[in-house]
């Protein structure tokens, strides 16, 4: 899968700096493989019990979407270092390459993030105290 991902990534986000760039129907078929393996991954979980299927969503579907951005980001950083030294470069790329990965494996922005640790105590007085410090104020807009 992480290589699938670095494959279409580099496709998507420098191909065009490329001499013989890939075609779309190749680029077709790396989505393709993608989502067979993620929805293999959907199928083996979904297929069980209800607290398997809440598990996957919440933690280990996460989890999977870290490792592959942390992956993919240490790839293209070793290989083209030169590259990623300048911090602008670097910002600007890393960015594009998360982009892509999101809109490849969660479009939705359902499982990029961790939301057990949002859903805490502190998260929600943090929350909720912000609220209420501007719920008499206007907006700058208006």
């Amino acid at each position: 899968m992480i290589g699938l991902m670095a494959h279409l990534t580099y496709w998507n986000v420098f191909g065009q700096f490329n001499k013989l760039p890939l075609d779309m129907y190749h680029r077709k078929q790396l989505f393709i493989s993608i989502a067979e393996i993620k929805t293999y991954w959907e199928k083996k979980f979904n297929s069980k019990s209800e607290h398997r299927r809440r598990v996957f969503y919440t933690f280990i579907m996460p989890m999977i979407v870290l490792a592959i951005r942390v992956e993919i980001e240490l790839i293209y950083k070793n290989s083209y270092p030169l590259f990623f030294s300048e911090p602008i470069q670097e910002k600007i790329a890393v960015k594009l390459i998360n982009d892509q990965i999101t809109e490849l494996i969660d479009p939705n922005l359902y499982i990029s993030r961790f939301s057990f640790y949002e859903s805490g105590r502190d998260a929600n007085h943090a929350n909720t105290s912000n609220a209420m410090s501007k719920f008499y104020t206007r907006s700058a807009l208006m």
